[in-house]
């Protein structure tokens, strides 16, 4: 297992759940939890020392059940607004999102980084920390 990891997925009972092997000892409710893919390691160029492990995130969820062994966790969206007003009105509604912009990069350091396999799967780490 991935020394960043907590647990790993064991479960995907429907699109919107996926159970996790970590249980009570080390997450609650309402905690956040990183399902990710293990990327590079990231050295300084100019001392070399290693600074870490950059880690693809393909989704981060929410503990919304804990049990002794296990935890079920979702994809929480909080929204503004109660159902109906949310539901009579969604032209009305302001949405806030964010985009990035591209940086001007020199293209001989790009190195086009990406992650392997977006689709979450049952055996991928999880952790609870970005780290």
């Amino acid at each position: 297992m991935d020394k960043n990891a907590i647990g790993y997925i064991v479960e995907i009972p429907n699109e919107y759940t996926v159970i996790i092997n970590v249980g009570e000892f080390s997450v609650s409710v309402g905690d956040k939890i990183y399902i990710y893919e293990s990327g590079k390691i990231i050295e300084d160029p100019i001392t070399n020392q290693k600074l870490g492990q950059y880690d693809f995130i393909k989704e981060t969820v929410e503990v919304t059940e804990v049990y002794q062994e296990f935890s079920v966790c979702k994809k929480v969206v909080r929204k503004k607004g109660n159902k109906i007003s949310i539901a009579m009105t969604p032209l009305l509604q302001e949405n806030i999102y964010v985009t990035y912009d591209e940086l001007k990069v020199n293209p001989d350091e790009n190195k086009h980084w990406a992650i392997s396999n977006s689709l979450i799967s049952i055996g991928d780490p999880v952790k609870n920390k970005i780290s």
